[in-house]
């Protein structure tokens, strides 16, 4: 039903830092929940990381079927997640893809699907930076 966006991991930089993609407060806010510097912001990162690959699945193919209430739905279950995490942009994206759906405005989302499969990318990489160095500060 919807033009297929471009193939985004040819133009996505990967150049930015975790830091330009995941805002450091929210990870400082998950840090001070565990003084004592145990694996937990690791594994939130983990849980996040498999939770924004399965979402991101789900958007597409919703994307690719038309499904707009599949989306949004997809969309929802991602936002908050992608907030606690950091990746701040990732979640307005999110919110303006169920905004969209909400107002009836299905010509919002190729563009919107678009920016949103560029930044997953970004955070993608970001997340895997920092559980790749061992989640440092």
């Amino acid at each position: 039903m919807f033009d297929t966006p471009r193939d985004p991991r040819s133009e996505a930089g990967a150049a930015d830092s975790a830091a330009s993609v995941l805002d450091a407060a929210c990870l400082d806010q998950l840090r001070a929940l565990d003084p004592v510097g145990g694996s937990f912001l690791q594994r939130v990162l983990q849980t996040y990381q498999r939770s924004l690959s399965a979402q991101e699945a789900a958007i597409g193919q919703a994307f690719g079927a038309g499904d707009t209430a599949a989306l949004s739905h997809a969309a929802h279950a991602l936002k908050s997640a992608s907030a606690s995490v950091g990746a701040l942009q990732l979640s307005r994206l999110c919110a303006q893809m169920e905004q969209a759906v909400r107002d009836g405005q299905p010509e919002l989302l190729p563009a919107l699907v678009t920016q949103f499969q560029e930044e997953s990318i970004r955070v993608h990489d970001a997340v895997a930076r920092l559980l790749g160095g061992g989640v440092g500060p």
